[in-house]
């Protein structure tokens, strides 16, 4: 079923059903009785079912898992997992980011906890007097958070404005911005290299070149989307010039393959897994916006190499090239895993790096242990987040280091001992407003993730800012399990150069060719 976008009727773009890349009827199956393809009960009822089912699982082998937490860690799971098994479905697009968001939820909010308690595994430094009992304060936070992020969200998804302008690729304007644009952005990585040594392995700023550290921020701005502004050019080439290939799943399987390694090359020695997997996210969702349309059956597969690659960089981050060892050997692999961040296991690699679970839970701990004596921030690492887009070259006194005095508090560091954690949404709403904070960050995110959807949901398919979209997704994604200097230094310096290539060589105006929009639901 498709549906043409009026302009003078806005009710049409809030109605929740939108054309679905997967087939021409944008429904899971056409075969299928209508209450089962549009009830949202479903929905619930398949979550809950499920969740159920897990738990009882977790119940028969963890005796730590029956406690009385499981009650809003299952509440939790069936809020999150709803939006889950509509994606499943095939109700919402591949990439939606409210798709993409209620799986990190479902992750952090439910599995993790469970998982926490069955392997006795916490991060380094994390203690309470009873884990069950932090686990379900903070899932009653979460149950009550993921409610509000719903209604906000489903409440902006409402009453934001659909898009009236279009922007369309100037193919001469594009071309000539982007080829300068290209030229700066490898120049600026090769002084990178040359200059600090390529700040392989984080190894840190030579002793020569401290004196350039204040610039180094806006030359990663202009060196590090280099691959990515490359491959999108060429997808865009492959778009315009042989639409024959737009359907060949080899091509943008190669174009995937050619960015992971190009990626790696250019800024993976650096010992970051982020800088690898964030330009590779998003080259795919530009190909499945612009090229084949992604089945589950891809992003299933992608999220199984996505662990492998980010437990085996685990090695290569601690230990330098020695770290590729435990790609081909057993033994070098058992002797190295006891210092790599989150142990020789897949699922320490999970809780480590895609989950909050225990740092959030331990910080409503020390919460209730310092009774009052700790000092939120009140939103000052939300000001400094903010003003990431001013180097430190123009503001040397610019204010730094709030977040990390915060968390060096609350979790009773002392000494010159300092804590560099990532504290997740939760997390970082505690920093600044104590648990009084939580509900709130929820509540805004599900806003602003309302208002973009109802963006992408009536942008036209050949909009040339959905070049830009795939940035925004992941930035949705960064917010979960990030924190939003992460955040927002990571759109800064992957967004800028892309957003000049597309602002300087686009033609826009208000008038909005009649056509099916991307496959985004209410």
């Amino acid at each position: 079923m498709s549906q043409e976008y009026d302009q003078n009727n806005e009710a049409a773009t809030t109605e929740g059903l939108y054309w679905n890349p997967f087939n021409e009827y944008g429904f899971a199956s056409p075969w299928a009785p209508r209450l089962w393809i549009v009830s949202p009960g479903v929905n619930y009822l398949i979550s809950t079912s499920i969740t159920l089912l897990i738990a009882a699982v977790f119940i028969v082998v963890c005796p730590a898992c029956r406690h009385w937490c499981l009650i809003p860690l299952v509440l939790c799971g069936i809020l999150a997992g709803a939006d889950i098994i509509a994606w499943l479905r095939k109700e919402m697009d591949t990439f939606d980011p409210k798709a993409i968001i209620a799986g990190l939820f479902y992750l952090n909010c439910l599995l993790a906890p469970l998982l926490h308690l069955t392997y006795n595994m916490y991060g380094k430094d994390i203690y309470t007097d009873n884990w069950p009992i932090w686990f379900g304060y903070m899932a009653c936070f979460n149950a009550a958070g993921i409610m509000l992020f719903k209604l906000a969200h489903n409440l902006f998804f409402k009453v934001s404005r659909p898009v009236k302008g279009f922007w369309q690729v100037a193919i001469d304007r594009f071309s000539g911005i982007l080829i300068p644009i290209l030229a700066i952005s490898f120049i600026a990585s090769a002084v990178v290299k040359i200059l600090f040594s390529g700040l392989v392995k984080e190894a840190g700023i030579p002793a020569g070149a401290r004196g350039y550290a204040a610039h180094l921020s806006w030359l990663l701005m202009l060196g590090d989307p280099s691959i990515m502004l490359l491959i999108m050019a060429l997808i865009y080439w492959i778009y315009r010039s042989h639409p024959d290939k737009l359907s060949s799943r080899w091509t943008v399987w190669s174009i995937i393959a050619v960015t992971m390694v190009f990626q790696f090359l250019l800024l993976g020695l650096r010992g970051s897994r982020s800088a690898v997997l964030s330009v590779v996210i998003i080259v795919a969702v530009v190909a499945h916006y612009w090229l084949r349309s992604f089945s589950i059956k891809f992003i299933v597969v992608g999220i199984c190499l996505t662990f492998l690659f980010v437990y085996f960089y685990g090695f290569y981050k601690r230990f330098g090239a020695k770290g590729w060892e435990a790609i081909y050997s057993s033994q070098a692999r058992e002797s190295m895993s006891h210092e790599v961040e989150g142990g020789a296991t897949l699922t320490g690699t999970v809780l480590g790096n895609l989950a909050r679970a225990d740092l959030q839970a331990f910080m409503l701990y020390r919460l209730r242990e310092l009774k009052g004596t700790f000092q939120p921030v009140h939103g000052q690492t939300y000001m400094t987040s903010a003003l990431t887009f001013i180097p430190r070259a123009i503001w040397s006194t610019k204010p730094s280091g709030v977040k990390t005095r915060a968390g060096t508090e609350i979790q009773g560091y002392s000494g010159a001992e300092t804590s560099s954690r990532v504290y997740g949404l939760a997390g970082e709403a505690m920093l600044n407003f104590s648990y009084y904070g939580i509900l709130p960050a929820y509540f805004v995110f599900g806003c602003f993730l309302g208002w973009f959807r109802k963006k992408i949901a009536t942008m036209e398919p050949s909009d040339s800012r959905f070049f830009l979209v795939p940035l925004l997704i992941l930035t949705f994604m960064f917010a979960v399990t990030g924190d939003s200097d992460n955040w927002m230094f990571g759109l800064l310096k992957m967004g800028v150069l892309p957003f000049i290539v597309v602002f300087l060589g686009s033609i826009r105006s208000r008038f909005v060719p009649a056509s099916d929009h991307v496959g985004v639901s209410g």
